[in-house]
C-alpha cells in the first residue's frame, strides 16, 4: 500500500461502514492488525499501517437475528 501510494505513509486509517459493512469492516481490521504484528517483526517495519479507529454503523453482524 505505501509503495503505491507514499504520501499516505503517515496517514492515520479509519475504516467506517454502515450495514452491511458490519460483515467487512472488522474483517479488514483485524487483517490489518495481523499484518501489521507480521511487519513488526522484519527488520524494517516501515510498511505498518497505521490503523486509528473503525466505527459501524447499524451493523449487520449476525443474519439469523
Amino acid at each position: 500500500l505505501h509503495e503505491d501510494f507514499p504520501l499516505l505513509k503517515h496517514v492515520d486509517l479509519d475504516l467506517s461502514g454502515k450495514s452491511f459493512a458490519g460483515r467487512y469492516v472488522p474483517n479488514f481490521a483485524d487483517r490489518i492488525l495481523k499484518y501489521n504484528a507480521f511487519v513488526d517483526q522484519a527488520p524494517d517495519s516501515s510498511g505498518v499501517i497505521s490503523l486509528r479507529s473503525i466505527v459501524v454503523g447499524n451493523p449487520w453482524t449476525n443474519p439469523a437475528v
